[in-house]
C-alpha cells in the first residue's frame, strides 16, 4: 500500500483514487481470491494469475472470518472445511510477493466445548504458517464468546504474535488495529474509551493511519444479508458511531473491517469504510 505523504490542506481521496492506491496492492480472498478494487465474488479467481506487483508499493493480503467450527453453521459456512481451503490456496499466495498478512479476527466459530474452541483457534494459526509472511492476527467476536481473553493471550504469545491491539509505522504511513470489549457471550462487542484515547493519542495529524478492526465503526444495510436478524446496528461495534466522531478529523484514509460475511464500500467524510466478505462463505451474497 503505497501511501504519498499528505499535505496539511488534505481534500477527500474519490473511490476511484482509493483504488487505485490500495485496490491491486491490497488483496483479499473469501475462499476465492477477489481484488480489493472489486468488491463482487468472483468464483475460482483465486486460481488466476494475481495482478503484476506495484513497484515501491507494500502489499497486504486481508483474510477474515475463517470461522474453523466442528460442525457447518449451515449451508452458507463451511466451518469444517476451512481449514482445507486455507491449505488449498496456501501455495498460490506464497507464490507472490506479499509483505503483510493482516488476519482480521473470527478464526472459530465457537462451540460449548471450549477445548475444541482452543484447538480450532490454534489450528488456523497454524494453517496460515505456511505463507511465511509476517502477521498481525486480530480478536473478532466468535473468538472472544469462545475463548477466555486470558487464554488467546497465551495462544499469542505461544505463537509470538502481536498484542491484540497496536500500531505499526512504515515509511509515509502507519497502521493501527484494533480489539473489541465483549461484555458477555452473545452480546456485541464495543471499543472502549481508553482505545479511542489511544486512537487520539498516536495518530499524527501529518502521518495518514489505516485502521484494521473487526467491528466497523459504522453501521452497514443488511439488505440481502440473512445474518444480525435485521438489526443493522449488530454490523458495527455497540458505540461505534460515538466512537467514530471522536476520531473521524484524524488523518484516515481508510477504514478495513470484517465480522458482516458480505463485501460493501461506503465512504464517511474523508475515510474510506471497506468490509471484507468472509473466508468462510460458501453461498455468494
Amino acid at each position: 500500500m503505497a501511501v504519498e505523504k499528505p499535505k496539511t490542506d488534505r481534500k477527500p481521496l474519490s473511490r476511484r483514487s482509493l483504488l487505485k492506491l490500495a485496490g491491486w496492492s491490497v488483496l483479499e480472498f473469501s475462499g476465492k481470491l477477489t481484488p480489493l478494487a472489486n468488491l463482487s465474488p468472483q468464483p475460482d479467481i483465486w486460481k488466476h494469475d494475481l495482478p503484476d506487483p506495484k513497484p515501491h508499493a507494500l502489499r497486504f493480503l486481508l483474510i477474515g472470518d475463517v470461522h474453523v467450527g466442528d460442525k457447518d453453521n449451515s449451508p452458507r459456512q463451511l466451518n469444517t472445511q476451512s481449514l482445507d481451503m486455507l491449505a488449498a490456496v496456501n501455495g498460490h499466495l506464497r507464490a507472490y510477493p506479499f509483505d503483510l498478512l493482516i488476519e482480521l479476527g473470527d478464526k472459530i466459530k465457537e462451540s460449548s466445548v471450549s477445548g475444541h474452541n482452543l484447538s480450532n483457534y490454534r489450528a488456523c494459526i497454524e494453517a496460515l504458517q505456511p505463507l511465511a509472511l509476517p502477521a498481525i492476527h486480530l480478536l473478532g467476536n466468535h473468538d472472544l464468546w469462545g475463548i477466555k481473553f486470558p487464554d488467546l493471550l497465551n495462544i499469542h504469545s505461544r505463537f509470538r504474535l502481536n498484542q491484540p491491539f497496536g500500531l505499526r509505522k512504515f515509511p509515509n504511513f502507519q497502521i493501527a488495529w484494533l480489539d473489541p470489549e465483549i461484555q458477555d457471550q452473545g452480546l456485541p462487542g464495543s471499543i472502549t474509551e481508553e482505545r479511542i484515547v489511544w486512537l487520539r493519542e498516536n495518530i499524527y495529524k501529518d502521518t495518514p493511519t489505516f485502521i484494521f478492526t473487526h467491528y466497523g465503526f459504522l453501521p452497514q444495510g443488511l439488505g440481502g444479508n440473512p445474518y444480525f436478524n435485521g438489526d443493522t446496528r449488530l454490523t458495527a461495534y455497540s458505540n461505534g458511531p460515538q466512537a467514530w466522531k471522536a476520531i473521524k478529523d484524524l488523518p484516515i484514509p481508510a477504514v478495513f473491517n470484517a465480522h458482516v460475511h458480505r463485501p460493501s464500500y461506503f465512504r464517511s467524510g474523508l475515510t474510506h469504510m471497506f468490509t471484507l466478505p468472509a473466508f468462510v462463505e460458501n453461498i455468494h451474497f
